[in-house]
């Protein structure tokens, strides 16, 4: 049983422009929850970004709490950037709801009961250009990875052909990030060494190109992503 692979995933994914406060709902209707520490960045207490997840737990009349070490509560949210996503609790209900599209910060989606990805909640002055090289490098080694796997891999493809394809709005940018994300804390246990090319192969296939050229064309946007960082 020594060879047999898992493919871990969150407990819940929600995707969709709206659906922060639909998602959160279930705090109080399928959880029963009644106390909420919430983690974010001290940028988006100043600037008002958080109002976005506290004025639907007061809506939905929970106690909560925003970057409290003695709030005692029954789920944490962390509200950001991947400090936040670091910062929850190991035990309770965990929630992560992102507001930048980057790859960073994988591990933590596994471990999460619920991702919330809405990109209402967005705010990414990130360039476009290493955007979306972060999304394509993700997807890269994540195929390389010492757990990859037929599953990973269909997760790969996909965010790289949404880069591909040149839609920049932001919310194919969040799927694909996150598809991203997901393949590679799947495929690539800590800093386990890099594996097999075999699923190269398999996605320069897909996406019906060579592994060379697949290769050529993520180090092409890698090249444009460093001249504008």
């Amino acid at each position: 049983m020594a060879d047999v692979l898992t493919f871990p995933v969150p407990g819940k994914l929600y995707f969709k422009k709206g659906s922060l406060p639909v998602a959160l709902r279930e705090l109080r209707d399928v959880y029963r929850v009644s106390r909420a520490a919430v983690t974010a960045d001290e940028a988006m207490r100043h600037d008002g970004r958080i109002d976005a997840v506290t004025r639907v737990l007061q809506d939905l009349g929970l106690s909560y709490a925003v970057n409290s070490t003695s709030f005692t509560a029954e789920a944490a949210i962390a509200f950001g950037s991947h400090e936040t996503w670091d910062a929850l609790p190991e035990t309770g209900l965990r929630i992560i709801i992102p507001t930048r599209i980057d790859t960073i910060g994988a591990k933590a989606w596994l471990g999460a009961d619920m991702v919330i990805l809405d990109e209402d909640v967005l705010h990414d002055d990130t360039p476009l250009p290493v955007q979306r090289w972060q999304i394509l490098d993700n997807a890269r080694r994540s195929l390389k990875g010492e757990n990859a796997s037929d599953y990973t891999l269909a997760w790969a493809v996909q965010a790289m052909r949404l880069v591909f394809d040149g839609d920049d709005s932001a919310e194919t940018l969040l799927h694909a990030a996150s598809l991203a994300r997901l393949a590679y804390a799947a495929a690539v246990p800590g800093d386990a060494r890099m594996g097999t090319e075999d699923l190269l192969d398999d996605a320069a296939a897909a996406l019906c190109t060579t592994a060379h050229a697949l290769e050529q064309r993520i180090c092409g946007y890698a090249v444009t992503a460093l001249g504008d960082r």
